[in-house]
């Protein structure tokens, strides 16, 4: 299974390691993918000269995702994945054992508290994906670094439902503590610095923006109950790019079917938008107004009856119109 440069990379990184790296595989289930991983584990452990120590783990293992194996030393696990790392993905893979092997800890992040970097933290990736080695090894780096983060690396074409949990499109995506997606190249430095900032709003904006990047709409409305979400949905409601005022305009659409609430507290700021500049912008808000259905906001819809864009006066008098309905 593994090719003449692979086995060559892991002969290399096994004649140097101080001590036995454990490799547990785990399976509910027979099936190809689980024999496909049983037998690159097989393989790997017999060409370390003893090196790796090959187990099977307990079939009733309360394991979220199988079949996987874990990687770790002295009884610790250190990684886990559900991915067969082959190809692209074997040269990170080899140095997540060399580093459990060696007991390597680089200077990245080492004056972080520890109590700081407990997290869960899984990166999915495809087997031919060629950008995702570079977010394994990132991962591998952080998780050497500090014990209490132990990653997962799973392959998200096997597992397709986690994907699509969390919105999944392509890879690489990185998953922090099943809440925050970042999709792409992530360093090492970058993670790190999420992880400080956990509990502040700048991380819970980091946390909407996702959802809404990776089209997870509703969770992203119930945002809404924040500030922290108000006010990163208002900025994609005022951006030049169409795509994303359409991203801003859905999830305050949604969270008034779910809500209303959540919206009316943005009322006030709302307003304030019926003054921008750009014309697709005030012709939005007026329209969206027309909907939270607060008829006291019709004072500051009048004055659009005159806006020198025509789709502006349409829906503003349009909303005016709706809103008075109510009153």
């Amino acid at each position: 299974m593994l090719n003449k440069d692979e086995a060559v990379r892991l002969l290399q990184v096994c004649k140097d390691l101080v001590r036995p790296v454990e490799i547990t595989f785990y399976q509910k289930e027979e099936g190809d993918f689980g024999r496909k991983m049983e037998s690159f584990v097989g393989e790997v452990s017999a060409l370390s000269e003893g090196k790796i120590r090959y187990m099977k783990g307990h079939s009733d293992s309360d394991l979220p995702l199988t079949p996987c194996f874990q990687i770790g030393a002295e009884g610790k696990t250190a990684i886990t994945y559900a991915a067969v790392p082959l190809g692209h993905q074997f040269k990170p893979f080899a140095k997540a054992i060399e580093q459990i092997g060696l007991g390597h800890r680089t200077a990245t992040g080492a004056n972080i508290e520890p109590s700081t970097l407990q997290a869960e933290l899984q990166v999915l990736i495809s087997e031919n994906c060629p950008r995702c080695p570079v977010v394994v090894e990132a991962v591998v780096q952080l998780s050497g670094n500090h014990s209490q983060i132990i990653p997962s690396i799973v392959d998200a074409e096997q597992f397709p439902k986690m994907a699509k949990e969390f919105g999944v499109k392509s890879v690489p995506a990185t998953v922090l503590d099943k809440r925050l997606v970042l999709i792409g190249n992530v360093s090492a430095d970058r993670l790190i610095e999420l992880l400080e900032s956990r509990g502040t709003p700048e991380f819970e904006k980091e946390v909407v923006r996702s959802l809404v990047d990776t089209g997870r709409i509703p969770d992203a409305a119930r945002s809404l109950e924040q500030d922290s979400g108000r006010e990163v949905v208002l900025a994609l409601m005022q951006n030049s790019e169409f795509s994303k005022r359409l991203s801003g305009l859905m999830v305050v659409e949604t969270a008034l079917e779910e809500n209303a609430a959540s919206v009316r507290a943005m009322v006030p700021s709302l307003v304030k938008m019926l003054s921008h500049e750009d014309s697709r912008i005030r012709g939005d808000i007026a329209d969206l107004l027309g909907r939270v259905g607060d008829p006291r906001v019709i004072r500051y819809l009048e004055p659009l009856s005159s806006d020198p864009d025509p789709d502006v006066v349409e829906a503003a008098i349009e909303a005016i119109e709706e809103l008075r309905k109510l009153q």
